[in-house]
């Protein structure tokens, strides 16, 4: 960077370059992580992880790691450093024991596992870009148990502060191996799974029964709900979303036409767990960017996928919710739309209403309004991505279309009496 030279005052660059550098650290600071309910914060602010399992074509050099900052991505599965604003997990690591391969945490195996797992939280605790462990990835699949991991989490909460994150495997299927789900809750802070249903409603070798795009959010909804206790969530849930193709798998059997997701399918996929609950999207990907042009397409709308979350990272990250029982959605003989499923967030000066249809068949003219006659009210609508304004009838409800697994996303006005401590009414034209 260059500085035009002053002779007023000639410590002004340094000044400025001073500036810089508290600017940076101060975007690392991060004093206390913890995971608290639905979400993992950051002293005490919510986070949001916008993720990727890898870098693409595994790459590891500087100008990947600023591609991928610079489209929106905030958060990353890595053994180096994060960088360009990436926090990262850092995976426990694996040793290799008379020819098999054992991880850390299985502290039953080896005397010598404490004291190299104590040896690598302290090596790296103090990275203020890492957020958080990585425990073995889809134990539900390929193992340690649940009682095993459950003994180096232990261990791990002994000699850190950082939550522990665990990628269970896609595990409601219609096969069980080691342990039933909820049993790995024990074992970490942080839970998530990984389903990849693409291409829809065909069997995929390697993902079990997950055939249909909607058991994203189903998925997300139950690991929300084993999360859980009294209906109130202790465990944060994040959701690791499908960015290959399964035909690009060569140890399994599928087509080579099973390419990745499209544009529609993955953003169908991110707010479908969105609104079941989820508060992190990692995607698993993409292997390969530049080999054809569906893997072309898919990397740059991955990245204007990463890019829409950032923009609305305000909203991903607020606390303030209404119940969803709020709105009702109706068809145009009067019953209820019941694919239809929507999550309110409370901001300051708006309410944002995510809504997905969660079946691939369309709904034409779905009426959307407020439940109480006398209390909920609005003004406006607009649709968030789609640069459209829509007719609020009766200061209660709104009608919109929506295609197969469509999205759409509403800044509205919505108020209710109840909301009268922090909310004001709004006033019509």
């Amino acid at each position: 960077m260059k500085y035009k030279k002053s002779t007023e005052n000639n410590f002004l660059p340094f000044i400025i370059i001073i500036l810089s550098l508290t600017s940076i650290s101060l975007a690392w600071s991060q004093g206390n992580v913890q995971a608290i309910g639905p979400y993992l914060s950051i002293d005490y602010k919510p986070f949001f992880p916008i993720g990727l399992y890898h870098l693409p074509d595994n790459r590891t050099d500087d100008e990947i790691w600023k591609e991928v900052a610079d489209a929106g991505f905030n958060f990353m599965l890595s053994r180096e450093s994060g960088r360009y604003g990436i926090y990262v997990s850092k995976p426990v690591p694996w040793k290799e024991i008379n020819g098999q391969r054992f991880n850390m945490m299985e502290l039953y195996r080896d005397k010598s596992f404490l004291g190299e797992l104590k040896d690598f939280l302290e090596a790296n605790e103090n990275d203020s870009t890492m957020l958080c462990w990585h425990a073995p990835d889809e134990p539900s699949w390929f193992g340690p148990t649940s009682n095993v991991l459950r003994l180096g989490y232990e261990a791990i909460k002994k000699y850190s502060e950082k939550p522990v994150w665990l990628n269970i495997g896609p595990s409601f299927t219609e096969k069980m191996h080691y342990n039933l789900p909820h049993e790995f809750l024990e074992a970490c802070d942080l839970l998530s799974e990984d389903v990849y249903p693409i291409p829809d409603r065909k069997r995929k070798e390697g993902q079990g029964y997950n055939i249909n795009t909607y058991l994203v959010g189903e998925h997300t909804e139950r690991l929300v709900q084993m999360g859980s206790v009294n209906n109130a969530q202790h465990t944060p849930i994040w959701m690791v979303l499908q960015g290959f193709g399964w035909g690009d798998f060569e140890v399994f059997d599928n087509p080579k036409d099973f390419i990745p997701p499209t544009k529609h399918e993955m953003r169908y996929m991110a707010y479908d767990a969105i609104v079941h609950g989820a508060t992190g999207l990692i995607w698993y990907g993409p292997f390969d960017t530049k080999s054809d042009d569906n893997h072309i397409e898919f990397w740059k709308n991955l990245k204007m996928m990463a890019s829409e979350l950032r923009e609305l990272y305000p909203v991903l990250t607020c606390p303030n919710e209404l119940l969803p029982e709020k709105l009702n959605f109706l068809k145009e003989d009067g019953s209820e739309a019941e694919h239809l499923k929507c999550k309110i967030k409370l901001l300051k000066d708006r309410v944002v209403v995510f809504v997905v249809n969660t079946r691939p068949d369309s709904m034409k003219n779905i009426k959307i309004g407020v439940i109480e006659e006398n209390e909920g009210q609005l003004t406006r609508v607009s649709v968030l991505t789609e640069d459209r304004d829509l007719k609020v009838n009766d200061n209660r409800s709104w009608t919109d279309d929506f295609e197969g697994y469509g999205v759409h996303i509403y800044e509205t006005d919505i108020y209710f009496s109840f909301m009268r401590r922090y909310y004001e009414k709004p006033v019509s034209d």
